[in-house]
Formats: structure tokens, C-alpha cells, sequence
């Protein structure tokens, strides 16, 4: 259906038809209605944006056992390509780890604690994180990751908007190349 054709069906003209199509007016309820009612959909079509595609990403099909490995390893858990405002890892920090010190930026920072535990220090103050604890915090100030004990720590790590430097972080804290594994992503 051409937009003549529309505007001649509900009865407005062809130039506020336009006009609402490039988001230069907006249309009054009745109009939506009447639209949606040509257009035979359901006027909430014309009013949500088209959802983004679903990005699946799958683990290597080897073992993710947490006991044995390079001091620090990540895996990344969602699509670089998605031009999403989140980025998830799963982080496995070994004892004897060194520290992770990141330095303040804008965003947000959320991590959640699978095995182990984690000291997050923030500015001067440090916080212990267990199985199960979280921490969610405003990224524009300096802060570390520790890992604390014997034991490794496991963790999902977020960071929002993402920063795709947690590999280069993790190579430039060992002095050499990381051991980021690898993903598939299915689209």
C-alpha cells in the first residue's frame, strides 16, 4: 500500500502521513488507531521498536573446571558484535593471582561470586565477597580485584557500557598473552 493509498483510507493527506512516518509529528491516538487498522496489525506494532536479535554464545565443549589453569582466565559471555551496552565474563582468578587494578572510568560495574573469594577494594576501602555475594558500583573511581585464599575464584564479572579490555588487562598484568577462550556464537 503506498502512502497515497493510506492517506486516502483513513482520511488524512499524504504529507502528515509522511511527516508522522519520519518521526516529525506525532500522531494523535485516533490516528494510530486507524493506521494500525489499515495496515491490518495491531497499533503496539507501530510503537515498539523492532527487537534486536538474539546473540546465543556457547562454551567450548571442554572442561571449565576451575582447578587448574593460568593464574587468571576469562570467558567472554556476551557477543562483541552485538552492539549491546552490557559486557558479561566469567573470570577464574587462581591463588597467588596478581592483583587486578583498573583505573576509573565512566559506567557501571556489577560482579557476582560462583566459587571462592574475592577481596574488591574501591578507592581505600575493602570488601569480601563469598559464594553467593555481589557487587554492583559506580566505575568512575580506581578500584582492584583479589582473590583471597586457597581456593580459586570464580566469577561473573559485567561491565556496562562495555569496555572490551579485560583481556588486554589480564595479558598486561602477566606480561604476556592471555588465555581468553574462545566462543561460538550463533546467530
Amino acid at each position: 500500500m503506498t502512502l497515497a493509498e493510506l492517506a486516502e483510507k483513513i482520511g488524512l493527506s499524504a504529507s502528515h502521513l509522511s511527516q508522522i512516518e519520519q518521526n516529525k509529528k506525532m500522531p494523535s491516538l485516533i490516528a494510530l488507531t486507524d493506521i494500525a487498522e489499515a495496515l491490518e496489525i495491531n497499533p503496539r506494532d507501530l510503537l515498539e521498536p523492532e527487537s534486536d536479535p538474539v546473540h546465543i554464545m556457547q562454551t567450548p565443549r571442554h572442561s571449565t573446571n576451575s582447578e587448574a589453569g593460568p593464574l587468571i582466565s576469562n570467558l567472554v559471555l556476551t557477543s562483541l558484535s552485538s552492539g549491546s551496552d552490557l559486557e558479561v565474563q566469567r573470570l577464574v582468578l587462581q591463588p597467588g593471582a596478581p592483583d587486578m587494578a583498573f583505573e576509573p572510568h565512566s559506567g557501571e560495574i556489577f560482579g557476582y561470586v560462583l566459587e571462592g573469594k574475592l577481596v574488591v577494594t574501591l578507592e581505600a576501602e575493602q570488601i569480601e565477597l563469598s559464594v553467593g555475594d555481589s557487587i554492583h558500583y559506580d566505575a568512575n573511581q580506581t578500584y582492584h580485584l583479589h582473590v583471597l585464599g586457597e581456593t580459586p575464584c570464580v566469577l561473573i564479572w559485567c561491565s556496562s557500557p562495555p569496555r572490551h579490555e579485560l583481556a588486554q588487562r589480564i595479558a598486561s598484568i602477566l606480561g604476556q598473552a592471555t588465555d581468553v577462550d574462545p566462543v561460538v556464537e550463533l546467530r
